[in-house]
């Protein structure tokens, strides 16, 4: 009689254990999403998380991008925080003209401006950052280069892809945007 007792204790308790994370697994991990950038920049929502964005109000981001992805054929990792930037402002419902968003490219990072033709003739292989740079353009992104790193590194700015303009320099594009109100988000 004992032994089978504790079978029985062991089942329900394995039976209300298996209950829970069954039930628990189905909501703690809502599916990742893409509000606004499709493909880039997964987010998962947290409306109970703290400081959520307010969707009445104006941001206005700065993103200085300096790291080059780890090799040539990967994405570059500044311009996924970019599109998550914008995936989290947009589960949020912050409108798209309420998220003012700017991107200057400079130090090793530079050759991810490269138009596809050059890209291709330097690396042999595609430029993967410049479909994001296009998704990222369409979202309402301003994108730079800066001039100077152009210069560093040798390109001219023929070689540019078209949705990228360029700046003059980080010295002063920086300096700038920031004293214009633009919280800077470094790499």
């Amino acid at each position: 009689m004992r032994s089978s007792l504790h079978v029985r204790r062991g089942s329900l308790a394995l039976g209300l254990s298996f209950g829970f994370a069954v039930s628990w697994a189905a909501t703690a991990e809502p599916a990742w999403q893409y509000p606004v950038i499709r493909g880039y920049g997964k987010v998962r929502p947290l409306p109970e998380a703290a400081v959520q964005p307010n969707p009445d109000r104006e941001y206005k981001v700065l993103f200085s991008i300096t790291t080059a992805a780890e090799s040539p054929g990967q994405l570059n990792p500044g311009l996924k925080r970019i599109a998550r930037l914008i995936n989290i402002f947009g589960i949020a419902k912050v409108p798209s003209e309420k998220l003012k968003i700017m991107a200057v490219i400079h130090g090793s990072a530079t050759p991810i401006v490269l138009d596809d033709q050059h890209y291709r003739q330097k690396f042999k292989l595609d430029n993967l950052s410049s479909k994001l740079i296009h998704e990222l353009k369409q979202a309402g992104a301003i994108i730079y280069v800066y001039g100077q790193a152009l210069a560093h590194k040798g390109f001219a700015p023929s070689v540019v892809n078209q949705e990228v303009s360029i700046a003059l320099a980080a010295l002063t594009g920086l300096s700038i945007y920031q004293l214009d109100g633009y919280a800077l988000i470094p790499e």
